[in-house]
Protein backbone atom coordinates (compact mmCIF):
# COMPACT_ATOMS: atom_id res chain seq x y z
CA UNK A 1 0.00 0.00 0.00
CA UNK A 2 2.85 2.39 0.83
CA UNK A 3 4.41 1.76 -2.60
CA UNK A 4 1.10 2.43 -4.41
CA UNK A 5 0.49 5.60 -2.40
CA UNK A 6 3.98 6.84 -3.16
CA UNK A 7 3.53 6.26 -6.90
CA UNK A 8 0.17 8.05 -6.85
CA UNK A 9 1.71 11.02 -5.02
CA UNK A 10 4.53 11.25 -7.57
CA UNK A 11 2.07 11.23 -10.49
CA UNK A 12 -0.03 13.98 -8.90
CA UNK A 13 3.03 16.11 -8.25
CA UNK A 14 4.16 15.63 -11.84
CA UNK A 15 0.95 16.98 -13.38
CA UNK A 16 1.38 20.69 -12.49
CA UNK A 17 5.03 20.53 -13.50
CA UNK A 18 4.07 19.19 -16.97
CA UNK A 19 1.34 21.84 -17.40
CA UNK A 20 3.72 24.67 -16.52
CA UNK A 21 6.23 23.65 -19.21
CA UNK A 22 3.61 23.74 -22.02
CA UNK A 23 3.88 27.14 -23.77
CA UNK A 24 0.74 29.25 -24.24
CA UNK A 25 -0.39 29.58 -27.86
CA UNK A 26 -0.29 33.20 -28.94
CA UNK A 27 -1.59 34.29 -32.34
CA UNK A 28 -2.06 37.49 -34.31
CA UNK A 29 -4.71 37.60 -37.04
CA UNK A 30 -4.71 40.35 -39.65
CA UNK A 31 -6.18 41.10 -43.06
CA UNK A 32 -4.11 42.33 -45.97
CA UNK A 33 -5.04 44.14 -49.17
CA UNK A 34 -3.20 44.10 -52.47
CA UNK A 35 -3.77 46.14 -55.61
CA UNK A 36 -2.22 45.96 -59.07
CA UNK A 37 -2.89 48.29 -62.00
CA UNK A 38 -2.36 46.97 -65.52
CA UNK A 39 -3.19 47.95 -69.10
CA UNK A 40 -5.49 45.41 -70.82
CA UNK A 41 -4.15 43.69 -73.93
CA UNK A 42 -7.42 42.27 -75.29
CA UNK A 43 -10.46 43.94 -76.87
CA UNK A 44 -13.61 41.84 -77.24
CA UNK A 45 -16.58 42.61 -79.50
CA UNK A 46 -19.92 40.83 -79.84
CA UNK A 47 -21.41 40.86 -83.34
CA UNK A 48 -24.95 39.84 -84.29
CA UNK A 49 -26.38 39.19 -87.76
CA UNK A 50 -29.93 38.46 -88.80
CA UNK A 51 -32.05 37.90 -91.88
CA UNK A 52 -35.83 37.93 -92.36
CA UNK A 53 -37.73 36.07 -95.06
CA UNK A 54 -41.12 34.47 -95.62
CA UNK A 55 -39.35 31.13 -96.02
CA UNK A 56 -37.41 29.91 -92.99
CA UNK A 57 -34.81 28.05 -95.06
CA UNK A 58 -34.10 31.16 -97.12
CA UNK A 59 -33.64 33.27 -93.98
CA UNK A 60 -31.20 30.68 -92.64
CA UNK A 61 -29.26 30.56 -95.92
CA UNK A 62 -29.02 34.35 -95.99
CA UNK A 63 -27.69 34.64 -92.45
CA UNK A 64 -25.25 31.77 -93.07
CA UNK A 65 -23.91 33.60 -96.13
CA UNK A 66 -23.45 36.75 -94.04
CA UNK A 67 -21.73 34.75 -91.30
CA UNK A 68 -19.30 33.24 -93.79
CA UNK A 69 -18.53 36.71 -95.15
CA UNK A 70 -17.95 38.00 -91.62
CA UNK A 71 -15.57 35.20 -90.68
CA UNK A 72 -13.70 35.59 -93.98
CA UNK A 73 -13.27 39.32 -93.37
CA UNK A 74 -11.99 38.75 -89.84
CA UNK A 75 -9.49 36.07 -90.81
CA UNK A 76 -8.32 38.19 -93.75
CA UNK A 77 -7.46 40.90 -91.21
CA UNK A 78 -5.35 38.54 -89.12
CA UNK A 79 -7.91 37.35 -86.56
CA UNK A 80 -7.26 33.69 -85.80
CA UNK A 81 -10.10 31.18 -85.77
CA UNK A 82 -9.49 30.51 -82.07
CA UNK A 83 -10.46 34.13 -81.39
CA UNK A 84 -13.80 33.88 -83.23
CA UNK A 85 -16.43 32.14 -81.11
CA UNK A 86 -20.03 31.45 -82.12
CA UNK A 87 -22.23 32.44 -79.19
CA UNK A 88 -25.73 31.82 -80.57
CA UNK A 89 -27.73 31.02 -83.68
CA UNK A 90 -31.25 30.04 -84.64
CA UNK A 91 -34.47 30.86 -86.45
CA UNK A 92 -37.85 31.95 -85.11
CA UNK A 93 -41.24 32.92 -86.59
CA UNK A 94 -42.71 36.43 -86.70
CA UNK A 95 -46.47 36.52 -86.23
CA UNK A 96 -49.14 38.76 -87.71
CA UNK A 97 -50.22 41.42 -85.23
CA UNK A 98 -53.84 41.22 -86.36
CA UNK A 99 -54.32 37.50 -86.99
CA UNK A 100 -53.55 35.24 -84.05
CA UNK A 101 -51.17 32.40 -84.85
CA UNK A 102 -50.47 33.52 -88.41
CA UNK A 103 -46.78 33.43 -89.32
CA UNK A 104 -45.76 36.17 -91.73
CA UNK A 105 -41.96 35.84 -91.82
CA UNK A 106 -39.03 34.06 -90.20
CA UNK A 107 -35.93 35.63 -88.68
CA UNK A 108 -32.63 33.77 -88.61
CA UNK A 109 -29.85 35.05 -86.36
CA UNK A 110 -26.20 34.35 -85.71
CA UNK A 111 -23.86 35.89 -83.12
CA UNK A 112 -20.11 35.72 -82.58
CA UNK A 113 -17.60 36.99 -80.06
CA UNK A 114 -14.36 38.33 -81.54
CA UNK A 115 -11.16 38.83 -79.55
CA UNK A 116 -8.54 41.30 -80.76
CA UNK A 117 -5.05 40.64 -79.41
CA UNK A 118 -3.81 43.84 -81.02
CA UNK A 119 -6.17 46.52 -79.73
CA UNK A 120 -4.75 49.15 -82.08
CA UNK A 121 -6.18 47.28 -85.10
CA UNK A 122 -9.68 46.80 -83.73
CA UNK A 123 -11.23 50.12 -84.85
CA UNK A 124 -10.15 49.67 -88.47
CA UNK A 125 -11.38 46.07 -88.66
CA UNK A 126 -14.68 46.82 -86.93
CA UNK A 127 -15.32 49.63 -89.41
CA UNK A 128 -15.15 47.00 -92.16
CA UNK A 129 -17.29 44.56 -90.16
CA UNK A 130 -20.13 47.08 -89.98
CA UNK A 131 -20.52 46.91 -93.79
CA UNK A 132 -21.14 43.14 -93.90
CA UNK A 133 -24.71 42.47 -95.13
CA UNK A 134 -26.99 41.33 -92.34
CA UNK A 135 -25.13 43.04 -89.48
CA UNK A 136 -27.72 43.78 -86.81
CA UNK A 137 -25.73 44.84 -83.75
CA UNK A 138 -22.14 45.41 -82.70
CA UNK A 139 -21.38 45.64 -78.98
CA UNK A 140 -17.98 46.45 -77.55
CA UNK A 141 -15.24 46.70 -76.86
CA UNK A 142 -14.83 45.11 -73.47
CA UNK A 143 -11.20 44.98 -72.37
CA UNK A 144 -9.38 42.14 -70.66
CA UNK A 145 -6.10 40.28 -70.22
CA UNK A 146 -4.61 37.40 -72.16
CA UNK A 147 -2.88 36.14 -68.99
CA UNK A 148 -4.80 37.48 -65.98
CA UNK A 149 -3.20 35.00 -63.55
CA UNK A 150 0.09 36.89 -63.42
CA UNK A 151 -1.70 40.04 -62.25
CA UNK A 152 -3.89 38.14 -59.79
CA UNK A 153 -0.82 36.49 -58.25
CA UNK A 154 0.97 39.83 -58.02
CA UNK A 155 -2.03 41.32 -56.20
CA UNK A 156 -2.10 38.35 -53.80
CA UNK A 157 1.63 38.76 -53.10
CA UNK A 158 1.06 42.40 -52.21
CA UNK A 159 -1.86 41.43 -49.97
CA UNK A 160 0.30 38.94 -48.02
CA UNK A 161 3.08 41.53 -47.67
CA UNK A 162 0.53 44.03 -46.41
CA UNK A 163 -0.78 41.51 -43.87
CA UNK A 164 2.73 40.76 -42.58
CA UNK A 165 3.48 44.47 -42.19
CA UNK A 166 0.37 44.87 -40.04
CA UNK A 167 1.19 41.78 -37.98
CA UNK A 168 4.73 43.01 -37.29
CA UNK A 169 3.37 46.34 -36.09
CA UNK A 170 0.89 44.62 -33.77
CA UNK A 171 3.55 42.26 -32.44
CA UNK A 172 5.83 45.19 -31.63
CA UNK A 173 3.06 47.00 -29.77
CA UNK A 174 2.23 43.82 -27.85
CA UNK A 175 5.83 43.05 -26.97
CA UNK A 176 5.85 39.84 -28.99
CA UNK A 177 8.04 38.23 -31.61
CA UNK A 178 6.21 37.36 -34.83
CA UNK A 179 6.63 33.76 -35.97
CA UNK A 180 5.48 31.75 -38.99
CA UNK A 181 1.97 32.02 -40.48
CA UNK A 182 -0.41 29.34 -39.22
CA UNK A 183 -3.24 29.87 -41.70
CA UNK A 184 -3.75 31.98 -44.81
CA UNK A 185 -7.22 32.51 -46.23
CA UNK A 186 -7.87 34.39 -49.42
CA UNK A 187 -10.71 35.57 -51.57
CA UNK A 188 -10.20 35.38 -55.32
CA UNK A 189 -8.34 38.29 -56.83
CA UNK A 190 -10.72 40.29 -58.97
CA UNK A 191 -10.57 42.77 -61.81
CA UNK A 192 -13.44 45.09 -62.76
CA UNK A 193 -16.17 43.55 -64.88
CA UNK A 194 -15.77 44.34 -68.58
CA UNK A 195 -17.87 47.30 -69.65
CA UNK A 196 -19.26 47.62 -73.15
CA UNK A 197 -18.05 50.91 -74.55
CA UNK A 198 -20.51 51.18 -77.43
CA UNK A 199 -23.45 49.53 -79.11
CA UNK A 200 -24.49 50.15 -82.70
CA UNK A 201 -26.38 48.80 -85.65
CA UNK A 202 -24.91 47.92 -89.00
CA UNK A 203 -24.69 50.18 -92.03
CA UNK A 204 -22.68 53.23 -93.02
CA UNK A 205 -23.77 55.19 -89.96
CA UNK A 206 -22.34 52.47 -87.73
CA UNK A 207 -19.16 52.40 -89.82
CA UNK A 208 -18.61 56.09 -89.23
CA UNK A 209 -19.13 55.70 -85.49
CA UNK A 210 -16.68 52.81 -85.20
CA UNK A 211 -14.06 54.40 -87.44
CA UNK A 212 -13.89 57.51 -85.25
CA UNK A 213 -14.19 55.78 -81.88
CA UNK A 214 -10.84 55.68 -80.03
CA UNK A 215 -9.94 52.24 -78.68
CA UNK A 216 -8.14 53.22 -75.49
CA UNK A 217 -8.06 50.40 -72.91
CA UNK A 218 -6.84 52.60 -70.06
CA UNK A 219 -5.91 50.77 -66.85
CA UNK A 220 -7.74 48.15 -64.85
CA UNK A 221 -7.27 47.51 -61.14
CA UNK A 222 -6.88 43.96 -59.83
CA UNK A 223 -7.62 43.60 -56.11
CA UNK A 224 -6.84 40.80 -53.67
CA UNK A 225 -7.59 40.24 -49.99
CA UNK A 226 -6.12 37.76 -47.49
CA UNK A 227 -6.59 36.89 -43.83
CA UNK A 228 -3.45 35.57 -42.14
CA UNK A 229 -3.02 34.15 -38.65
CA UNK A 230 0.57 34.24 -37.36
CA UNK A 231 2.09 32.48 -34.40
CA UNK A 232 3.68 34.83 -31.86
CA UNK A 233 5.89 34.37 -28.81
CA UNK A 234 7.42 36.32 -25.96
CA UNK A 235 10.97 37.56 -26.63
Amino acid sequence: MKIVAALFLLSVLALPLHAETKPDLRTITVTGQGEIKAVPDLAIFNISLNSRNKVAAVAVDQVNTSAQALVALLTKNGIEKKDITTTSGGVYPNYDNDVAGKIVTYTANYSVSVTFRDISKSAKVMAQVSTVPGIANVNGPSFGFAEPLQFENAALTKAVENAKSKALALAKVGGLVLKEPITIRTSDASAPRPVMMMAMRGGMDAEAKVAHAPMEPGEQTINASVEVTYAAALP
